[in-house]
């Protein structure tokens, strides 16, 4: 094979498992040079600068503004979040600027090499210019994983070497708050370079506060035997840290954590506090990771992503059940002698029912408004459980109102539910509550299809499906009333939101309420563009029963028993 064009990125302490010494392996790197007919390189790399800048094939690249490259990139500030940039190229001339999604040195790097080989294979500045906004940031490569609102940043990068280490945290050292922690985890590969294990921790205890040693690929080597040839490279002044010290972790402490997915849920779950940069090294892209002679299954985004799931499920999100209501026709049947709320569905009070959705699917935070012979609920529950007394019974809106001030200042987001409707399986709520965080809504509505829908709300979407109104029947035009999809009381706030429009909503006079439906209507006339409402429909038996009559009672025991036959 003769290249037409050979790219040379940087070349670095890698592979000294195969080449006897550093030497070795940058010559055995520079044998393609003969057959090209065009060389690019990086001349900040100083191994390269001293090989190649003598060879008239040659084109080199810099960050550095007083180098003597044939092309040089230097910042301009920053346009639309992006990063402005201006090209100078000598070969051929060329001067330009153009916008790009990337803001890291190695990144930067890389894509003047790519802009060098674009010029010599005659590709006009024009064109590069039209493309380089485009272009997207590469998976595994300083990817940024979405917090879903918590206050820190969580980054995956490949890196696995001292120099990219150490490339990776400078960068983000220089954008983590001064009131903040850079937390770094990596491990090193098993059957490699044994000699780049100390290097590893030498680069990254220059930018790191904290340092997490874990696996990655240990294949037939201990992972506690990788760890201890790790340790040998920290300064003094470092010191591990033991169990159970996590909340109050210092600068320069490191942890020895050899089971990776541990390593993850304990860096988010326990470590990570407000102002925090992590990043998770080493494993990037990949899909699998190898102990022992076995590639087992393994993606990083998503056991990152579901660490940060489980964080909001213990701290930031509650569940508030509606459980205030007297019930007078369905309490008929305990003459009076229950609140709706312990009113016994298969046995099982209709709270008991809420109490047992909201554990079952993760919720620790839970809330129950209570108002009329509060007392039977609070039996049933325990003195532990979190009540918010109701004392006028002004409907869900003005409930609602009340409920944010009484609320855990660490809670961001809301879960409302009616004790009376609460009677599906958890998966249902968690698909409710994932949808949402995924989909960063600023609400999200549990909606489902029903054949003969009159007297229930219709849910109106937009094309892009995002909520535009929810109808009650008594305002609903003919087309209106055909539509089948519904709304079923089940919703979930950011907090924010709740607490910008809840104290807008208007009194409905002849019910002397204020609806917690009506707080979409108020937000999307207020801020139609900005204002983002989430629709999951699920077609599931059990999302819209419920109970205000005996008859309605004896009608959905009879379902809920084909669900659970064991009550």
């Amino acid at each position: 094979i003769k290249p037409y064009v050979y790219v040379l990125t940087n070349v670095t302490h890698e592979h000294l498992d195969y080449h006897p010494d550093f030497n070795h392996y940058l010559q055995t790197k520079l044998k393609l040079v003969k057959l090209c007919q065009h060389l690019v390189y990086n001349y900040d790399d100083k191994h390269l600068k001293q090989a190649l800048s003598q060879l008239k094939k040659s084109c080199s690249v810099s960050l550095n503004q007083k180098s003597k490259a044939d092309l040089i990139i230097q910042r301009l500030g920053k346009q639309d979040n992006k990063s402005l940039l201006q090209v100078s190229s000598r070969r051929p001339p060329a001067k330009f600027k153009l916008i790009t999604n990337y803001d890291q040195d190695f990144n930067l790097v890389n894509l003047s090499l790519a802009i060098q080989t674009a010029l010599i294979d005659g590709i006009k500045p024009k064109i590069i210019q039209q493309s380089s906004p485009s272009l997207p940031k590469v998976p595994g490569r300083l990817e940024e994983v979405d917090t879903a609102g918590e206050n820190f940043k969580v980054f995956i990068d490949f890196a696995h070497t001292p120099n990219a280490i150490q490339s990776v945290l400078t960068y983000l050292k220089s954008t983590t708050p001064k009131t903040g922690r850079l937390i770094g985890v990596f491990g090193s590969a098993g059957l490699r370079d044994k000699t780049k294990r100390p290097l590893l921790i030498k680069a990254a205890q220059k930018q790191a506060d904290i340092i997490v040693l874990t696996s990655e690929d240990p294949r037939t080597e201990r992972v506690e035997d990788i760890i201890e040839q790790m340790v040998a490279g920290f300064d003094r002044g470092w010191h591990q840290a033991k169990k159970n010290q996590y909340n109050s972790l210092k600068p320069r402490t490191f942890l020895i954590i050899p089971d990776r997915q541990e390593a993850i849920n304990i860096v988010i779950n326990q470590i990570a506090k407000d102002n925090d940069v992590i990043v998770f090294l080493g494993k990037g892209h990949e899909k699998s990771i190898c102990y022992g002679r076995v590639e087992l299954p393994w993606d990083e985004q998503k056991i990152v992503k579901k660490a940060i799931l489980n964080r909001l499920y213990q701290n930031r999100i509650a569940g508030v059940v509606l459980a205030a209501g007297k019930g007078t026709r369905i309490v008929q049947l305990t003459k009076n002698k229950l609140n709706k709320a312990m009113v016994p569905v298969l046995g099982k009070p209709m709270v008991g029912w809420a109490r047992d959705l909201l554990t079952n699917s993760g919720i620790k935070q839970q809330y129950y408004v209570v108002g009329y012979k509060q007392k039977l609920i609070k039996d049933y529950l325990g003195s532990q459980t979190n009540y918010i007394i109701q004392k006028k019974q002004l409907g869900t809106g003005d409930t609602v109102k009340h409920v944010l001030p009484e609320l855990n200042s660490k809670i961001r987001h809301l879960i409302i539910i009616n004790a009376d409707q609460s009677f599906y399986q958890p998966d249902v709520l968690t698909s409710l509550v994932n949808f949402y965080l995924n989909g960063g809504y600023d609400a999200a509505i549990l909606s489902t299809l029903k054949n003969n829908p009159t007297g229930l709300g219709r849910i109106i979407r937009n094309k892009q499906g995002y909520l535009t109104a929810i109808i009650e029947e008594r305002d609903a035009s003919p087309k209106v009333k055909k539509i089948k999809e519904i709304n079923t009381g089940t919703y979930i706030f950011n907090r924010s939101f709740l607490e910008k429009y809840i104290g807008k909503l208007k009194l409905h006079e002849d019910k002397n309420e204020y609806y917690l439906t009506d707080i979409f209507a108020v937000a999307l006339a207020d801020s139609p563009k900005n204002t983002k409402i989430g629709v999951i429909q699920i077609n599931n038996p059990l999302v819209n029963i419920g109970f205000n009559t005996p008859q309605q009672l004896e009608q959905g025991e009879r379902v809920l028993k084909k669900f659970y036959p064991n009550l």
